[in-house]
């Protein structure tokens, strides 16, 4: 499938969908919006557009008052619609911020999921020919009670859309469906207006809320990381176990938006339904070394049940702490090549997290480098645990710069001033401290990860004092300034 929806990158003529309306039935709109932009404000556009949802949403402005939001959703609209008048209602407005609600009335009028998909990859080809760096955000076709019927189609399109923008660093689902629904997974029938499709302002709320964290302020301009900042679940093992619901409550609170990991005990799904009720993707999850040889099928389920686009693997499995040897790193070289290449060829990238006891000396560097450069770059990349690098005598920021394609993710994590180091990769969890606080250069961590296009940032704490010092490490992160050096 993903073939398909991609090969239109490789075209530049567009078909629209033969089962579509005539997209000039909406003229008369197109021709209002035209006289509006008269008295547009063309700077940093919030650009939502899409079916009736998006146009019924009149406090839309309101809900986001230090945006510059443009409303050009048209009812009744379709895909094929929206490409058809993509000119008019996104290019025109070079808007680097994109939310787009379809698929709703195209399952309605018996498009197949495949045809909505390939739709819509034809509209973010089209987009990014122009807008090559905008976010593109599509909102998922929201539960109703008039369409309750085809809930499994519903649920099914937003799988697909789910597993395309998690393989997509600029495309990304805005889960509304989730939380309209009841815990028993009902959709709640207060939500709407009298037909029981068009929502009411309670249903209005919701999506406000659920669509605020993807909003780029105006006042995050000179941030030096005003992304998403994600939290490894690791740092959290002693609070899961007792209390899911407030844990993950917690981390929302945070500004967290992304966590690496998956739920222990509970299924993968049902930790990344609610998980996505709060706003939190899982971009990331881990595997252990021998699943990698024994199993690599099965780390490919679990990340496409998370909705993973990356995997990574925390040890190589050695005799003794300290002497981690030639022999090791060339096991580890095999399996991180073999089960790579499984997981690549189903779409998910996979990184080696290196500990520090990989620093040791070899030839003219390192068995670290030893790794790096004889594993293969189409199936293996590697997430930097900053605090494990400078534990075993490493530069994090030359180390980045070193290897700038192959590292992908990070492990944002202080060290307190004074511990002994060595090469075991293991100390005490107490000498993890607020980020910016320790002896690691966090800031020219995170300045080098920019440079070279670093994926993902998950702040890891293991310390005992993780509810306390997480919240501060976030604040610390969006303090730093993009011209502070």
């Amino acid at each position: 499938m993903y073939l398909k929806l991609y090969c239109y990158l490789f075209v530049s003529i567009f078909t629209i969908s033969l089962s579509a309306q005539d997209p000039l039935r909406f003229q008369k709109e197109i021709e209002a919006f035209k006289i509006a932009d008269q008295n547009v404000d063309y700077n940093d556009v919030v650009l939502f557009t899409g079916s009736s949802s998006v146009r019924f949403w009149k406090t839309l402005e309101a809900d986001y008052p230090s945006h510059n939001v443009i409303n050009r959703g048209f009812g009744g609209s379709q895909f094929s619609d929206l490409i058809y008048f993509s000119d008019q209602l996104i290019l025109q407005y070079k808007p680097q911020n994109i939310f787009i609600y379809e698929g709703d009335n195209d399952l309605f009028a018996g498009k197949s999921i495949e045809t909505i998909l390939d739709d819509a990859a034809q509209l973010v080809y089209k987009i990014r020919r122009t807008l090559p760096n905008a976010e593109i955000h599509f909102i998922a076709p929201k539960p109703s009670v008039a369409r309750w019927n085809l809930k499994d189609e519903y649920l099914a399109l937003n799988e697909q859309f789910y597993e395309w923008c998690g393989n997509d660093l600029k495309l990304h689902f805005v889960d509304v469906w989730t939380p309209m629904c009841q815990d028993d997974g009902e959709v709640m029938k207060d939500l709407f207006i009298i037909d029981k499709l068009h929502m009411n302002a309670k249903g209005y709320a919701i999506w406000k809320d659920v669509v605020q964290p993807y909003v780029q302020s105006k006042s995050d301009e000179g941030i030096l990381h005003s992304g998403p900042i994600g939290v490894q679940a690791y740092s959290f093992r002693n609070y899961f176990p007792k209390d899911m619901i407030g844990t993950l409550d917690d981390i929302e609170k945070m500004g967290i938006t992304q966590i690496e990991g998956d739920g222990g005990r509970i299924p993968p799904k049902e930790f990344r339904k609610l998980c996505s009720a709060r706003g939190i993707t899982i971009p990331s999850t881990g595997c252990q070394f021998n699943e990698l040889t024994k199993d690599p099928m099965a780390i490919v389920d679990k990340a496409k049940a998370l909705g993973s686009s990356h995997v990574m693997c925390p040890w190589i499995p050695h005799n003794k702490r300290g002497e981690f040897s030639k022999e090791d790193a060339d096991k580890a070289i095999a399996a991180f090549n073999s089960g790579g290449k499984v997981l690549k060829e189903h779409g998910i990238t996979f990184c080696y997290h290196p500990h520090g006891y990989e620093l040791q000396p070899y030839k003219d560097g390192t068995l670290l480098d030893y790794i790096i450069q004889n594993t293969d770059p189409k199936f293996v990349s590697f997430e930097m645990d900053v605090f494990w690098i400078q534990f075993g005598g490493g530069d994090p920021v030359s180390l980045l710069k070193k290897y700038p394609s192959r590292w992908k993710m990070l492990h944002l994590k202080d060290m307190k001033e004074g511990i002994k180091k060595d090469l075991t990769g293991g100390t005490d969890v107490e000498h993890n401290v607020i980020l910016g606080s320790g002896q690691v250069d966090i800031e020219g961590v995170i300045r080098a990860a920019k440079e070279i296009g670093v994926d993902f940032y998950f702040i890891e704490d293991e310390s005992s004092s993780v509810m306390n010092q997480v919240p501060e490490s976030v604040e610390w992160i969006r303090s730093l300034k993009t011209n502070d050096k």
